[in-house]
């Protein structure tokens, strides 16, 4: 009866935990683990990949899914699916609060509307940011290298190894203050030229006090906002797909890939 049982924790564990370690991927990652995408189809694609890949993978150790030691082992390959996904979404992260910043530079502040992938309320810009930057997500096949990854790290991180010796929070901190210095290199050119442009009503009013500069300064100050905008477009995408990159090399390094 014993080594029927070690059998049957044998099979349960290397499905199990796999199955969590892929799915926590599902819930957490850009694209598919938005609302757009509906939980049933994200744990039936990773019941999928699971039961292609377990059989693959080298042997997981006999844990008791329902012991003490079972449920700290699910939880590590959950924390292993959220730490992922956080330093996918960093890179997300970066053009929509660049965005948030032109928008206020812009006046286009109060023009928002509800994203449906995140339920959240942002502005235009960067709306039009994050559609972008999840286009060029797929192209890219970034979806596919995530799950290749997730895959690939149960060889490097095996079911039961410590991930927090792979953890690296100083660098994990480090990328995440990317997104700040990210977001004020997108908005930094509508900052600089709308500066300007308020600079030189500022003499213009000084100059000529009858003049109502309020009544033109709006949609100057509009079009100077979407001319930037336009003109940076091509070195912003340059600049997030750099971002992406370390993002991908952080990743391999937090799961013990060479």
């Amino acid at each position: 009866m014993s080594q029927y049982l070690l059998n049957l924790h044998t099979v349960v564990a290397s499905y199990l935990y796999v199955l969590i370690r892929i799915t926590s991927i599902f819930v957490s990652m850009p694209v598919i683990g938005t609302r757009l995408v509906p939980a049933r189809i994200r744990i039936i694609l990773g019941i999928l990949i699971t039961v292609v890949v377990a059989p693959m993978l080298p042997s997981i150790s006999a844990i008791d899914p329902f012991s003490l030691l079972g449920f700290m082992t699910a939880a590590v390959q959950v924390l292993i699916g959220v730490v992922i996904g956080l330093v996918v979404q960093i890179t997300f992260q970066v053009v929509i609060l660049g965005g948030q910043v032109m928008s206020m530079q812009c006046g286009l502040g109060f023009a928002t509307m509800n994203d449906p992938q995140t339920s959240v309320t942002m502005p235009m810009i960067s709306q039009f940011y994050l559609m972008a930057v999840t286009l060029v997500f797929l192209a890219l096949n970034g979806h596919l290298l995530i799950i290749k990854l997730v895959i690939d790290s149960f060889n490097s991180l095996p079911v039961g190894m410590n991930f927090f010796n792979h953890l690296q929070i100083d660098k994990l901190l480090h990328f995440t203050a990317i997104m700040f210095s990210g977001a004020i290199s997108i908005a930094l050119p509508a900052i600089i030229s709308i500066l300007v442009v308020n600079f030189t009503f500022g003499i213009m009013t000084k100059a000529a006090p009858q003049l109502n500069i309020f009544s033109i300064g709006f949609p100057i100050t509009l079009v100077f906002g979407l001319s930037i905008m336009c003109l940076t477009f091509p070195i912003m995408m340059s600049n997030v797909q750099d971002i992406m990159a370390q993002s991908f090399q952080l990743i391999s390094k937090m799961l013990g890939a060479s």
